[in-house]
C-alpha cells in the first residue's frame, strides 16, 4: 500500500476520533505502555520479578502471565503477595509524563485503565481536571457518571488488584457492576486504546470479553499500536472485527515535527506521543473541515445569532457584527484563510484554481453547509482589516431566511396561517419530522390556540427525548416552561389548572441533570436560550444603541456630524433577534423584556428619522433614515401598543412619515390580508386583542403618511367592513384621528365611499350595538362629524349630499329613542345629526327637523348624563347654526337650569354655552336670564374674558394681564371698569414698590392706561 494511502487511512481514523471527542463520545483505555514512560515496571517486569523469586522462567503466553502471580500467592499468602507487588511498584516516586497530558487534552468522557498506579489521578490535579475515581463496585453507584476514571483492575490502596489467575477467573463476580458498565460503553461510545498493542494480553482479553457479549453491536474501536510496522493482513483482520489499528509508521515524515519537542527516552513512547499530538493538533485539518466542525452544532437550528458564529469561528475582542457584516476579522485567521483562498487574494492563479478544485471535489457539500449557517445568522459579508481593507460579500434573498410561518405572519396572512393549522390538525395521526411538529406547535401558539400548543409540546417532549433529538428536546422544555405566561390569560379549559401546575414544576436550571449522561454537555447556543441570556443581552444592547441614537440626534441638530453605525446596528440586531426567536420557534414574545427590544427599535428608528437638518447644511454627514421600509412598518404594526406608538411619534414631533415604494406596496397588501382575516369569525375570536391593537396601529400609520385618493377610498371601504364589530377601548379615538388627518389633504373622495361608512356606523348606533366604552368614546371622538368634513363628490364631480331618505330614518330613530331611551336619542342628535349639517341636500329642512326634536324634549326630566349630552348638543348646534332663532338656545338653557340646580358639575358646560352665545352668537348680556347667570361661577378669568362688560371687577386680578395679547389689552382698555381697576392697582404702588414690579407687567399696565 502506498504512503499516500496509509496517510489517508490515518487521517480518516483521526477524524473519527476527533468527532467522537467533539460529541463527548470518546472513551479512552490506558494501558501499561503509558506508565512505562514514567519508569514504572511493565506487566512483564512485574511478573518476571515474581518468577525470579520463585525460581521460575517467564514464558510468552497469557497463561504464564497469570499463573506465576497465582503461584506466588499460593506459596506466600495474600499479605506477602500484596506487599511484594506494592514494593515493586512503589520503589520510588513516579510522576506523570507528557503522554498523560495528551490523554487529558483528548477530554475523554471516561478513562478506563488496567494500570494500578495513580499517575492518572496525579494528572487530574496537575491539569485541573475532575474525574470521579471508580476502583470497585461500591464506588460506581456514588459516581456522578459525568466523567469517571474506572480502574477496572483495581488499585493497590484497596488491595483489590487483578493480576493472578483467580482474579481473572472471578472477575465477573468481583467486579460485576464495573464489568457491566464497561460493556455498555462499547455499545454507545467510541473506544480508543492507548498503551496497548494488538498482542497485549489485556487488550485481547478485553476485546474478546466484549465481543462475546455484544457480537457486532458495538461502536468501532481504535488501537494505537507503536510496536510494529504496518501489516495489511493484520489491519484488515482486526478491522473486520471492529478494531481500527493506528500504526505509528502511517505518519508522513513531514508530520513528525512533534518528535523534536518530545523529551521521552523510550522510542515507542515518542511515537505514541506523536500520534496523540497529531490527534489533538487540528492544524493539519483542512480549513473547511475545521470551520465545518465548529459550526456543526447549528445543523438543526433554523436561525443563529451572529455572536454564536463569532465564537465558533475564533472570536476575538475586535470582531463584531455590524450592519450585516462580521467586521474586524484578523488577516491570517480561519475565515480569512478560507475566503481569501476562494477569492484568490494574495494567491497566484494556479494556487487559486487548485484550492477551488479541491473545494469542489472534496468539500462541496461542506462549504454549502458553512454558507447555509452564515445565512441563518443573516451574515451577508466579511470585512477584514489590516493595511488594506477589503470585503467578501455573500448574497442571498433575505426572504428565504424566514420559515413558512414567519413569512405568513410578516404578511399578516392570518387566513393562510389558520388554513395551515386546520390542515395539520386534520392529519394528526401522521408522524412528521421534528421540524414540522415544532412548526405546528408554534403555529398553534401564534394563533392563540394555546391548549393545542401545550398538548403538542407535551407530545414533543416525549417523542424528542425517546428519539434522542436532544436539541429539540431542550427547546421544547424551554417552551413548556414559558408558555405559562400567556396560557393562564388566554385559556379557560378545564385542564388549565393541571397544565399550569405542570408548567410551574419545570426547572430549566436542573434540566441538564435529567438528561442522559452523554448529553449533559450543553452548547453555548442552548445555554444562551435556557438562561434567557439571548433576550437579556439583546435588550441591553438595544437600550445602549437607542441612547447613542438619541445623542446622535442632539449632536447633528446642534450643528455636529455623525456617521456612526448605530442606526444600522439597531436595525440588524433587531432583525436578527426577530428571526432567531421566530425561526427557532421560541415562545417569548409575550414577555415585557422582548417588548422593550421592539419598542427600543421603533423609538430608535423614529428618533433617527426625525433628525432635523437645516437647509443651509447640505454638506452634513449623517446616517439618517429618509423613509421607513417594510420591516420597520411590520414591527410598528405588530409589536407595539397603539398608545405607546403615538407617544413616540409625539415625542419626536413626527407629523408626517415617508415610506419607500416597496414599503407602500407592502403596507396596502398586508392591510388587505389583515382585513380579510379580521372578518373571519374563528380567527377574530382567537386573536381579538391582537387584532384590535394592530388595527389601531394601522390607523396611526395611515394618519401620518401621505395618501392619494384611491388609497384613502380603499382604506375607508375596508374599514367600513369592520364597523359592525365590537371594538376595544380607544378605537374611535384612533379612527377619528385618521379621518381628521384626511381633511388637510383636500382629497376629493367618492361620495358613496364616505356615505357608506357613515351609514354603517349609524346603523351600528341605531341597532344598539355600541358597547359602553364605544358609547363613551363616540361622544368624545365624533367620527360622524369628522366624516362630514371630508371633501366628497358624486360620480359627475358635483358636491354629493346625503339623501332625504337617510335623514328621515335618522329623524324617526331619534324620536323613537327619545321616547324609550332618551339618552340614546340625545346621543344620536349629538353624534349623528349635527355633524351632517354640510352633507344634507337642504340645510333648512335639517334645521326644521332639529327644531322640532329639540323642543319636544322634557328638559327637566333629564339625569346628569342627559343634561351633559343636551349641553353638548346646544354647543355644537350653535357652532353649526342649526338654531333657527338666536333665542332658542337661551330658552332651552333656561328650562334646563330650572330643573338641574343640584348638578353643580354641569356649571362649566352651561357657562361655556353662555359665553359662546355672548361672544360668538351675538346674544347680549341682558338677554341671558338671571336664572342661568346665577348658576355660573363668578369672579373667574373665564367670565372676565368672555363677558367683560358684565364682570364684577372687584374680583379682577392684575396678573391676568399676562394671559392677554397686546391687541386684547387694547380692546379691553375701552371698557371703563377694566381701565379704572388697572389704574387703581397702578396708583396703589409707591415709587419704591414700582421698582420691584415685573417690567413686563408694568408695560402691560401702561398699555391699558395710555389706551383708555
Amino acid at each position: 500500500m502506498s504512503n499516500g494511502s496509509l496517510e489517508q487511512i490515518l487521517k480518516t481514523n483521526i477524524e473519527k476520533i476527533r468527532k467522537a471527542k467533539e460529541h463527548d463520545k470518546l472513551v479512552v483505555f490506558v494501558g501499561a505502555g503509558v506508565s512505562v514512560n514514567s519508569k514504572l515496571p511493565t506487566w512483564y517486569d512485574l511478573v518476571s520479578e515474581l518468577a525470579e523469586e520463585m525460581g521460575m522462567n517467564v514464558g510468552n503466553s497469557v497463561d504464564s502471565f497469570m499463573q506465576i502471580p497465582q503461584y506466588y500467592f499460593n506459596e506466600r499468602g495474600e499479605k506477602e503477595y500484596l506487599e511484594k507487588i506494592e514494593g515493586i511498584l512503589n520503589r520510588k516516586t513516579y510522576k506523570p509524563n507528557i503522554i498523560h497530558e495528551q490523554i487529558i487534552d483528548l477530554s475523554p468522557k471516561h478513562i478506563i485503565t488496567t494500570n494500578y498506579d495513580d499517575l492518572l489521578e496525579q494528572s487530574f490535579k496537575l491539569y485541573n481536571k475532575s474525574y470521579h475515581v471508580v476502583s470497585d463496585n461500591s464506588d460506581l453507584p456514588y459516581a456522578s457518571q459525568d466523567q469517571m476514571l474506572i480502574k477496572m483492575h483495581g488499585c493497590l490502596k484497596k488491595k483489590n488488584i487483578v493480576l493472578k489467575e483467580d482474579d481473572y477467573l472471578s472477575y465477573s463476580s468481583n467486579f460485576k457492576l464495573i464489568e457491566t458498565y464497561i460493556k455498555s460503553l462499547f455499545s454507545t461510545h467510541i473506544i480508543l486504546f492507548i498503551g496497548y498493542s494488538a498482542e497485549d494480553p489485556n487488550f485481547k482479553l478485553i476485546f474478546q470479553w466484549v465481543k462475546d457479549i455484544l457480537n457486532k453491536d458495538f461502536q468501532p474501536a481504535y488501537l494505537i499500536d507503536i510496536s510494529e510496522e504496518f501489516n495489511l493482513l493484520k489491519y484488515n483482520y482486526y478491522k473486520n472485527r471492529g478494531i481500527h489499528i493506528i500504526y505509528s509508521n502511517n505518519l508522513e515524515q513531514s508530520k513528525e515535527d512533534g518528535l523534536e519537542e518530545c523529551k521521552l527516552e523510550n522510542p515507542k513512547g515518542k511515537k505514541l506521543f506523536n500520534i496523540l499530538k497529531r490527534i489533538n493538533d487540528i492544524e493539519d485539518e483542512h480549513i473547511i473541515s475545521r470551520i465545518y466542525n465548529n459550526l456543526r452544532e447549528f445543523e438543526n437550528v433554523n436561525a443563529v445569532q451572529p455572536k454564536d458564529i463569532l465564537k465558533a469561528t475564533g472570536y476575538n475582542s475586535k470582531m463584531v457584527y455590524e450592519n450585516g457584516l462580521i467586521r474586524g476579522v484578523k488577516i491570517g485567521g480561519e475565515l480569512y484563510e478560507l475566503l481569501s483562498n476562494i477569492k484568490g487574494i494574495g494567491k497566484n492563479k494556479k494556487e487559486v484554481n487548485l484550492f477551488r478544485k479541491d473545494l469542489l471535489s472534496n468539500y462541496k457539500q461542506v462549504l454549502r453547509y458553512i454558507l447555509s449557517v452564515l445565512k441563518k445568522a443573516n451574515i451577508r459579508g466579511i470585512k477584514f482589516f489590516n493595511e488594506e481593507i477589503f470585503y467578501f460579500t455573500l448574497t442571498w434573498c433575505i426572504d428565504d431566511i424566514k420559515t413558512p410561518i414567519l413569512k405568513m405572519e410578516y404578511n399578516f396572512d392570518y387566513k393562510s396561517m389558520w388554513d395551515t393549522l386546520m390542515s395539520s390538525e386534520a392529519q394528526t395521526g401522521l408522524e412528521g419530522n421534528p421540524a414540522d411538529r415544532m412548526s405546528d406547535m408554534f403555529l398553534s401558539y401564534k394563533l392563540n390556540s394555546l391548549d393545542k400548543a401545550y398538548g403538542k409540546l407535551r407530545e414533543l417532549s416525549r417523542s424528542t427525548f425517546e428519539d434522542r433529538e436532544f436539541l429539540n428536546y431542550y427547546l421544547v422544555e424551554f417552551n413548556k416552561n414559558h408558555i405559562s405566561g400567556v396560557y393562564k390569560w388566554f385559556t379557560s379549559s378545564k385542564n388549565q389548572k393541571n397544565n399550569l401546575n405542570e408548567m410551574e414544576i419545570r426547572d430549566l436550571d436542573n434540566l441538564n441533570l435529567q438528561m442522559p449522561i452523554s448529553e449533559r454537555k450543553r452548547s453555548p447556543f442552548i445555554q444562551s436560550i435556557l438562561s434567557f441570556n439571548f433576550v437579556y443581552s439583546n435588550m441591553y444592547k438595544s437600550g445602549e444603541i437607542l441612547k447613542k441614537l438619541k445623542n446622535e440626534k442632539k449632536l447633528v441638530e446642534r450643528g455636529g456630524q455623525s456617521i456612526g453605525p448605530h442606526l444600522f446596528n439597531l436595525y440588524n440586531n433587531t432583525y436578527n433577534f426577530w428571526l432567531f426567536i421566530n425561526n427557532n420557534y421560541l415562545i417569548v414574545e409575550h414577555y415585557s423584556d422582548v417588548k422593550v427590544i421592539y419598542n427600543n427599535f421603533i423609538e430608535g428608528m423614529t428618533a433617527n428619522y426625525s433628525i432635523h437638518i437645516s437647509d443651509n447644511r447640505e454638506d452634513i454627514r449623517v446616517n439618517k433614515l429618509d423613509s421607513m421600509d417594510s420591516f420597520i412598518l411590520y414591527i410598528i404594526l405588530s409589536k407595539i401598543q397603539g398608545k405607546e406608538l403615538v407617544t413616540i411619534l409625539d415625542k419626536y414631533k413626527v407629523k408626517e412619515m415617508k415610506i419607500d415604494e416597496e414599503a407602500r406596496e407592502y403596507l396596502f397588501n398586508v392591510f388587505l390580508n389583515f382585513i380579510g382575516a379580521f372578518v373571519v369569525k374563528e380567527i377574530h375570536t382567537n386573536l381579538e386583542s391582537e387584532f384590535e391593537n394592530i388595527l389601531r396601529n394601522f390607523l396611526v400609520i395611515f394618519s401620518v403618511i401621505d395618501l392619494n385618493k384611491l388609497e384613502v377610498e380603499l382604506i375607508l371601504q375596508n374599514l367600513s367592513n369592520l364597523v359592525s364589530y365590537t371594538h376595544s377601548y380607544e378605537y374611535f379615538k384612533y379612527l377619528n384621528k385618521f379621518i381628521k388627518s384626511l381633511g388637510p389633504k383636500v382629497l376629493s373622495l367618492k361620495a358613496e365611499v364616505v356615505i357608506n361608512f357613515y351609514s354603517r356606523l349609524l346603523q351600528k348606533v341605531l341597532n344598539n350595538s355600541l358597547t359602553h366604552s364605544e358609547y363613551e368614546e363616540l361622544k368624545t371622538f365624533n367620527v360622524f362629524y369628522s366624516l362630514s368634513k371630508l371633501n366628497i363628490t358624486n360620480v359627475e364631480g358635483k358636491s354629493a349630499k346625503l339623501s332625504s331618505d337617510l335623514l328621515n330614518r335618522l329623524e324617526f330613530e331619534i324620536k323613537y329613542n327619545l321616547l324609550h331611551d332618551i339618552n340614546k336619542g340625545l346621543l344620536l342628535i349629538f353624534s349623528a345629526m349635527i355633524p351632517i349639517t354640510d352633507l344634507v341636500e337642504e340645510k333648512k329642512l335639517l334645521q326644521e327637523k332639529f327644531h322640532g326634536i329639540i323642543n319636544s324634549i322634557d328638559k327637566q326630566s333629564l339625569d346628569s348624563e342627559g343634561i351633559r349630552l343636551l349641553l353638548l348638543i346646544l354647543h355644537n348646534a350653535i357652532l353649526t347654526e342649526l338654531f333657527i332663532k338666536k333665542e332658542d338656545p337661551i330658552k332651552i338653557l333656561e328650562e334646563m337650569v330650572a330643573g338641574s340646580k343640584g348638578h353643580s358639575l354641569l356649571r362649566e358646560l352651561i357657562f361655556k354655552n353662555v359665553t359662546l352665545l355672548v361672544s360668538d352668537y351675538g346674544v347680549k348680556r341682558a338677554d341671558i336670564p338671571e336664572l342661568i347667570w346665577d348658576l355660573i361661577n363668578k369672579g373667574t378669568f373665564e367670565e372676565f374674558y368672555f363677558v367683560p362688560e358684565y364682570f364684577d371687577y372687584n374680583f379682577f386680578e392684575i396678573n391676568w394681564l399676562y394671559k392677554l395679547t397686546q391687541e386684547e389689552i387694547k380692546s379691553f382698555s375701552e371698557i371703563e371698569e377694566f381701565h379704572n381697576q388697572v389704574r387703581d392697582v397702578y396708583n396703589s404702588y409707591t415709587a419704591e414698590e414700582l421698582l420691584d414690579v415685573d417690567k413686563e407687567l408694568l408695560l402691560r399696565m401702561m398699555t391699558v392706561l395710555v389706551n383708555a
